[in-house]
């Protein structure tokens, strides 16, 4: 089943089955299983299943007027206000945690994403890269990089 599913067995602990990897026979071949026996046996193979996978997202469950924008009282403060604005509507944003320091060099769009649900965005468009920090819904860092690819198509431009 493990095989059919792209996933992987479970078995008990015992010297012939302590393996990662298991062999079967199957149709006159041999097909490679993952095999789940020990904690080490589950970071080998749970970050590359999950990766394998589309991250189920989570959408918030606060209406846009409810979520908070918090912004340091700085240059650009307006023009970080209109676009954080805009980005509470995206249903996988939590809230605007910050304003991030100048970033004038920065060219990219998503400066960082980070594993609990953290992304760093930078307005490329604006002279002195004005930027913020957005909490996302994203539970772990798959599904934040995804939320992050949504935010880039819908809110990257101008």
């Amino acid at each position: 089943m493990a095989i059919v599913l792209n996933s992987a067995t479970l078995s008990i602990y015992d010297l012939d089955w302590n393996e990662p990897f298991i062999h079967i026979m199957k149709d006159g071949g041999r097909d490679t299983a993952r095999n789940i026996c020990t904690k080490q046996h589950v970071d080998i193979h749970i970050p590359q299943i999950q990766s394998d996978q589309e991250p189920e997202l989570i959408e918030c469950n606060l209406r846009a007027e409810d979520k908070e924008i918090v912004l340091r009282d700085d240059h650009g403060i307006d023009e970080l206000k209109n676009f954080s604005k805009r980005l509470i509507r995206c249903p996988y944003v939590v809230k605007v945690v910050n304003s991030l320091p100048f970033n004038s060099r920065e060219r990219k769009f998503i400066r960082r994403i980070r594993e609990n649900g953290l992304i760093e965005i930078v307005l490329p468009w604006t002279d002195k890269g004005y930027g913020v920090v957005v909490k996302t819904t994203g539970r772990t860092l798959r599904e934040t990089e995804r939320i992050g690819e949504i935010i880039e198509e819908k809110y990257g431009g101008i």
